[in-house]
């Protein structure tokens, strides 16, 4: 209906969940019914005087099967002759690798079921049939050394005048410019007013029985005083999302004092754990997006391609 314009009243569905030509007289001339899709509904005990054209999108494992499906727009029983020879003709559009051997086919089953007088107007329409299926093709000198092995391509960055495997950490994540980084959401963070749980517990070694091996032998809970604002701590969180240790510093003191300004020292200080949280989820996504800018420009650059190595061993084809 998208590419040819045909309206929707034209094509019918006819399955065991649809039936779209119930209660339609095919045969009426005024029928708008020109396309009917199907599966199994109309393989056997329909005919239709204006069925000429038969295509079949599945590659039927049956001949039998095959000769009923071809059956369903030859047995038209009040059709005459028009002397029109497109359209004395009934067509079928198929997927076979061995076109003759459908024609075969066909052939045997009218023989078969008794009309063996139709078997010989069954035509191909295919120069030399259009095969090459058990063709055999010999691989050049040349060539024989890339056999039983696949060669995908990979981005690869230019590296002076040579073309090298682009690495992520290496070629991506090094160019990102942490300036770009926004981390306002973590500055307006809307910080909570609860008593701290953090706890220092103190444990001992006894070595008295396997299952008593180590004894707690103190518990302390911190106040927010007590555990307080630790920068360095937070600033190694981030090294695996930030390599650089200066720039993941700056970013945690700005957030951090921005933060202490609006809601004080004691307030930060109870609710770091979830400041450090936040910090390195908002640091994830900003590297995605960074990175994804950096990978953008280096291909419009023309510096980052996809493509195939020629010094690229190869992996082993799968048998």
């Amino acid at each position: 209906m998208r590419e040819y314009g045909v309206a929707a009243d034209e094509v019918a569905v006819k399955s065991s969940e649809k039936d779209d030509i119930e209660g339609i007289n095919l045969f009426a001339r005024n029928c708008p019914v020109s396309y009917i899709i199907t599966k199994q509904a109309l393989q056997e005990s329909w005919d239709c005087l204006f069925a000429y054209v038969l295509t079949i999108l599945t590659n039927p494992p049956s001949k039998n099967n095959l000769t009923q499906r071809v059956g369903r727009i030859l047995r038209q029983p009040f059709a005459r002759k028009t002397k029109i020879r497109e359209l004395d003709e009934s067509y079928v559009f198929c997927f076979r690798q061995k076109a003759k051997l459908l024609v075969d086919a066909v052939r045997d089953g009218f023989g078969r079921e008794g009309l063996g007088d139709l078997a010989g107007q069954i035509v191909l329409d295919a120069p030399d049939d259009g095969e090459h299926g058990d063709e055999l093709i010999e691989l050049r000198d040349k060539f024989k050394k890339f056999a039983g092995k696949i060669y995908p391509p990979k981005f690869v960055i230019r590296q002076n005048s040579q073309w090298r495997e682009a690495s992520y950490e290496t070629d991506i994540v090094s160019r990102i410019d942490w300036s770009q980084a926004d981390f306002s959401p973590e500055k307006n963070l809307q910080l909570v007013d609860a008593p701290s749980q953090d706890a220092e517990i103190i444990v001992t070694l006894t070595g008295e029985t396997k299952s008593g091996l180590i004894k707690e032998s103190g518990r302390h809970y911190l106040t927010a005083k007590d555990s307080g604002v630790d920068p360095v701590f937070a600033t190694r969180q981030l090294l695996e999302i930030i390599p650089n240790p200066w720039i993941a510093h700056d970013v945690v003191r700005d957030v951090i004092s921005t933060l202490t300004r609006k809601n004080g020292l004691e307030l930060v200080a109870k609710n770091f754990v979830f400041i450090v949280q936040e910090l390195v989820k908002r640091a994830d996504a900003e590297r995605n997006r960074l990175a994804e800018e950096v990978f953008d420009r280096l291909v419009n650059e023309k510096k980052l391609r996809f493509l195939l190595l020629k010094d690229d061993a190869g992996w082993p084809a799968a048998e």
